[in-house]
């Protein structure tokens, strides 16, 4: 099952990350009773809590030169619920690109906490070790 299957046969929109929250929801169903993805997507609007409507009136303008809202191309001339998904995306990407900065500066600090415990370790032993050196 897509995200997009999910969204055009449910007809509710959902972000990249919360699509991850109900497959893992349908993967749990589907180990314990079998439940297929046809059988969870015709049922899941029945059992959806908190499921809002909004109508919609009006003209939804925007600039084309706004990637972020455009889609970078993705769509030629975008509905208002592709700008939604565009929207989604780019926080989606943007979400996952903080994340990988995050680990990337996890691990420079715990190579320089495993080099601060190495130095540590060794100027440990250079005070213990006696020598035959006259301090001046």
């Amino acid at each position: 099952m897509s995200r997009e299957d999910f969204i055009n046969r449910t007809g509710i929109f959902v972000t990249p990350q919360y699509f991850s929250y109900i497959y893992d929801e349908w993967a749990d169903e589907a180990k314990k009773s079998g439940t297929t993805v046809d059988e969870f997507i015709e049922n899941y609007e029945n059992k959806c809590l908190g499921l809002a409507e909004v109508p919609l009136q009006g003209t939804f303008k925007y600039i084309v030169m706004d990637d972020y809202i455009s889609g970078i191309g993705d769509y030629e001339d975008p509905n208002i619920w592709e700008i939604v998904n565009c929207l989604a995306l780019v926080h989606e990407r943007e979400y996952e690109s903080k994340w990988t900065t995050i680990e990337a500066y996890q691990k420079v600090l715990d190579d320089i906490n495993k080099n601060l415990k190495k130095d540590a370790m060794n100027f440990r032993l250079a005070l213990s070790e006696p020598t035959t050196e006259i301090p001046s």
